[in-house]
Order: C-alpha cells, then structure tokens, then sequence
C-alpha cells in the first residue's frame, strides 16, 4: 500500500511536468517492455520448443469442450475489450499533437502491433503446454510459458517485464485519466477548475483531483482484497457508451459529411459506411456480451455524471437539453440508471 501510494503520487508529479516529459519518459518505458517480449517470442522460436501437433490438439479441443460456442465468443470479446482499453489513448490527447495526421497513425500502428503480440504470444503458448494447463496458469501466464520452454530464469525475465510493463501503463493511464476531465472543462462539461493549467501546460486540478480518485481505490482495495475482478468490470463497463457512440458518430458522418472522406481519408465512401456499421454492431453486441452485472454497473456508474452535466449547461447559461435527441437520451440513461441502482441495492444483480 505505501509502495503503491509512492508510485501513485509520483505519476501525479511528473504528469504536472507536462506532457512533453511524460512522453519521453513514456516512450523510453515502452520500449523497454516490449524488447522483453518480442525476446522470448523469438527465443521460443528459435529454441524449437513449439509443438505443431499440440498446438493443433489445443485449437481443435478447447479448454472448456462444454462451454457452448456463443458463450465462448462473448467470454472472449470481453476479454478482448478489456485488453484494448487505452488503445484510444492517442485520439484522447490528439488536442496536443502537432499534426493531426499523426493521431490515426498512432492509433493504428498501436492497434496492430498489440495485436500482433497477443497473437503471437498466445499461438505459441498453444504449442508449448495443454491448453486445460494454461488455463489454470497463474498470472502472468507467459511466465510459466516461458519457465517451461528455458527453466526458472525464463519465468524471473518474463516477471521483470511484466513489472516493467504494468509500470509503463500506469503512466500512460496518468495522462489519459488527467486529459479526458481537463478536455471536459474547456468544453464546458466539467467545473471551469478542471481545466486551470500551470506554468507547464499540465492540469494541475484534474491531476490531484485523479490521483486522489485513485489512492481511494488503493484503499478500497486493501480493505476488501477483489479490487482487480471490481474494476476490470467497471473499466470494461463503462467503455462501452463511448465505444458505441464513436462508433455511432461515425456512421452519421459518414452519411451526411462526404467531403470530409474526400479530403482526409481518401477510399470510396462505402466502404467508410462499411465499417462504421460493423463498428456499431459490434459495439451493441459487446453490451450484449456484458451481461446484466456489466450493463448495470454501467447504468448507475452514468447516473452520477447526469445531474454534473445538467449544472454546468445551466452555469454557463446554456439550454441544458436543446433537442428532442438530448431530452430522449436523458430519460433513458435517468430511468434505466435509477432501475441499475435499485437492483445494484436489493443484490438482484452483482458484481
């Protein structure tokens, strides 16, 4: 607790340095824990210790044979999801870059090289060991992989990386925890006091204002001992609305903005359409894999944020609901948010 109070607190004096230190720091982090990786990858390889016969027996059998195959896939895509939280990190400071170009770039060089990763670690961890043994692995996983392809060592290497790595993600989920409310600020969403910067660029009050979010949750923590399984519920949760309405916004674009495809992303429009749809399908089937525990979570955990946003509108003399679309959207998230409560209260639905 006092170690991860330290680290917290640590992020938070750096993050108030400013983004352009916290990236180079970042960066320097990044690479660090990705050469780890991508060694023992390459040692697996070259070692021989990858078993095509097994890695087969693994793919054709599954770890659960009776697990139906639609509740395989949405255990997956939820898995999935949680893995890819922050991937958007580049659009949630894209305020700061220079060029806008570089956002997208960013967001899919990302995109694909995690993905190549968790691929390729996940392939070859099939071919190493049955899969009903690494089901049961410990985490991190790799590093029982890895003790069993080159003895101990492999999985003291893989531990250190790990370590490296969760370090590394922490500071990149400073910056966005720090970002989202001070862009929320300067758009009227969030107090005006959210978006005071010092002389660095670096908002301080959403700085201080997260990281003590962030010490309760230390706390909670250590008081109750499932923090982990709690927020990789909340966290998986809670992306959802932004994933959906992205995905939705998109689509509207896509539709009603042409000329903006034209000038930036080039392509015929269709195919723009195309994915935007598949976006918005599979965003609605991710709530679907949710299930009632994560959609009610999400329910009431909006709830809190509704009565915020009607005051700030009101503060800045705003019409808080202008159209027909915004008095609709909030009477939903109001009605089903106060249903989640109630059934959240009553332990008809658990975390």
């Amino acid at each position: 607790m006092a170690g991860a109070t330290v680290l917290v607190w640590g992020y938070a004096a750096l993050a108030a340095r400013g983004i352009g230190e916290i990236s180079l720091v970042n960066a320097v982090i990044t690479v660090s824990k990705i050469v780890p990786i991508l060694f023992s990858i390459i040692l697996i390889i070259l070692l021989g210790k990858f078993s095509p016969d097994l890695f087969w027996q693994n793919f054709h059998t599954g770890a659960d044979p009776n697990l139906a195959f639609f509740d395989q896939i949405k255990s997956a895509l939820m898995l999935t999801m949680w893995v890819f939280v922050g991937i958007e990190g580049a659009v949630a400071v894209s305020g700061r870059a220079k060029r806008q170009s570089d956002v997208g770039k960013a967001t899919l060089i990302a995109f694909c090289g995690v993905m190549a990763i968790y691929l390729a670690v996940s392939m070859l961890s099939m071919g190493i060991m049955p899969l009903s043994d690494l089901a049961n692995l410990q985490n991190p996983s790799l590093a029982y992989v890895m003790e069993a392809v080159v003895g101990p060592w492999g999985a003291g290497f893989i531990n250190f990386a790990v370590s490296l790595s969760l370090v590394g993600a922490m500071l990149g989920y400073t910056i966005l925890a720090t970002e989202a409310p001070y862009s929320a600020a300067l758009q009227g969403i969030f107090p005006p006091e959210f978006s005071r910067t010092n002389k660095r660029g670096a908002p301080v009050v959403t700085i201080l204002a997260t990281t003590a979010v962030v010490q309760v949750c230390l706390c909670f923590w250590v008081l109750t001992g499932e923090a982990y399984q709690f927020f990789y519920v909340i966290c998986a949760a809670m992306i959802l609305v932004p994933y959906l309405l992205s995905a939705a916004f998109f689509a509207v674009v896509t539709l009603r903005e042409k000329a903006l495809f034209a000038e930036h992303l080039g392509g015929p429009i269709i195919l723009w359409r195309t994915v935007a749809v598949l976006g918005v399908i599979y965003s609605l089937f991710l709530g679907f894999a949710a299930g009632n525990n994560g959609l009610a979570l999400m329910f009431a955990l909006y709830l809190v944020g509704l009565p915020l946003y009607l005051w700030q509108r009101h503060k800045r003399g705003r019409v808080p609901l202008p159209a027909f679309a915004d008095k609709a959207g909030f009477a939903f998230f109001l009605v089903v948010g106060v249903v989640a409560v109630l059934l959240l209260a009553l332990g008809i639905v658990t975390i």
